[in-house]
């Protein structure tokens, strides 16, 4: 299919600028004609029919100027777009640590070794599991527990003084 259609595009379009300067020189001797003898209908076929073919073509060459204004537009966008993520993928890139130096003093490079470097040191930092609350509130047993919950005499309140009877 593309063969095709670059031999209609060399046959037809190829030298639209030739045949815009072909058909302008063209209309301007038949209107020169015309001025001379404005009542011939001959004249006035031509001219309309050279006009017509003029206008056409004029349009053609239009439409590919608009078509190559957008691919160029296309082509800077892409190179803008390209140049974006190639800013961005450096600032990301940037961001990254590829070594490190371990707790010997030992440089480590690579990743996976950098992660895992990483990991030990913040789990050694952080310690052993934690369970929240454990070490405000410490477990009771249930003698404490029952002992606490009641009341005493020494505090000057004899056990059940405000509850109705």
């Amino acid at each position: 299919m593309q063969h095709p259609l670059r031999k209609l595009n060399r046959d037809k379009f190829a030298d639209l600028h030739e045949q815009q300067a072909r058909f302008r020189d063209k209309l301007s001797k038949i209107q020169q004609q015309m001025l001379s003898d404005p009542h011939n209908e001959s004249h006035k076929a031509q001219e309309r029919e050279c006009r017509e073919q003029y206008i056409e073509i004029t349009t053609s060459v239009i439409s590919l100027v608009q078509q190559q204004c957008k691919v160029d537009r296309i082509q800077y966008g892409d190179e803008c777009t390209r140049y974006f993520f190639a800013r961005a993928k450096g600032r990301k890139m940037a961001s990254y640590i590829y070594a490190l130096q371990d707790e010997t003093g030992t440089k480590v490079e690579g990743f996976d070794s950098v992660g895992t470097i990483l990991l030990d040191y913040y789990k050694k930092m952080l310690g052993k599991q934690f369970i929240p609350g454990s070490h405000i509130i410490p477990e009771r047993e249930n003698s404490e527990r029952l002992h606490m919950s009641r009341p005493r005499e020494k505090d000057g309140k004899k056990p059940h003084a405000g509850l109705p009877k």
